[in-house]
């Protein structure tokens, strides 16, 4: 019964949003983080090394669009003491992105960068080969365009003020690129997702071409302790309804929130 109550709350929010049980099951993955496992990692001290980058390929398509990723870490204000920013994904039972911040004394901002270009860069993995993908349709159906790029959060901790996130599309064979950058993403947190409406890009962009991606986040002026930052899936979701950061991301909350509460109750009972 209670199972029965979760589905019918989820589809009220559905059908609240305007968003058909049809098209709310559309998603498509950009990554999953169900492969790989590599620790990069940049340190101001005892060894400065403040700009680190690797490559990671041979995925499954389904695993990671374009079968790679390429990364970086670096941290500015090299002269701070004690600074170090790590990043890993983890291809365990919880397969996740993690972006780990820490410093003794002493400000320095760090940046962490993932590109998904279809190609393994090893020399200079964010030179972004802007037609890797080739031409990836992220509309979903053209009857129904409005898609939004979803950042899902499982831990978030000690994020400054100012801290922001950024994602680059590159469109059209590479000819056109887009940006959209969220300015404060500390009042964010776990379970209230980092989404991406593709309406709020500045620049040309076709979203039915989708030929490469990159996304920045960039951790400011991150105090004692150990800054967190984690996720577990990007992909792309649709959005049946003129996007509102104010009333958009809730309704897109609730349905995703009911969605988790009924999967657990579901693996609850097995």
């Amino acid at each position: 019964m209670k199972n029965i109550k979760i589905k019918s709350a989820l589809l009220s929010v559905v059908a609240l949003s305007g968003l058909s049980t049809a098209t709310a099951s559309y998603a498509f993955i950009i990554d999953n983080f169900n492969a790989g496992g590599t620790l990069i990692g940049a340190f101001n001290s005892p060894s400065p090394s403040n700009n680190v980058t690797t490559t990671e390929s041979g995925f499954s398509n389904s695993d990671v669009l374009g079968t790679a990723r390429d990364l970086q870490v670096f941290v500015a204000n090299p002269g701070a003491f004690n600074t170090s920013a790590t990043a890993t994904t983890a291809a365990n039972s919880t397969p996740q992105f993690t972006f780990v911040a820490q410093r003794s004394n002493g400000p320095a901002n760090s940046t962490y960068s993932i590109v998904w270009d279809g190609t393994a860069a090893a020399t200079n993995p964010l030179a972004v080969t802007t037609n890797g993908l080739g031409s990836v349709d992220f509309s979903g159906s053209i009857s129904n365009p409005n898609v939004a790029i979803r950042f899902d959060i499982i831990s978030f901790n000690d994020i400054a003020a100012g801290s922001t996130a950024s994602l680059t599309l590159w469109s059209n064979n590479g000819l056109n690129q887009a940006v959209n950058t969220v300015n404060n993403i500390s009042t964010l947190g776990v379970g209230s997702d980092l989404f991406f409406d593709f309406t709020g890009f500045a620049g040309a962009l076709d979203i039915t071409t989708i030929s490469a991606i990159r996304f920045d986040l960039t951790l400011t002026q991150f105090v004692g302790g150990s800054s967190n930052f984690g996720i577990d899936v990007v992909e792309v979701v649709p959005i049946p309804f003129e996007f509102n950061p104010a009333i958009g991301v809730g309704i897109l909350g609730l349905a995703w929130g009911a969605n988790k509460l009924r999967k657990a109750k579901k693996a609850s009972s097995n």
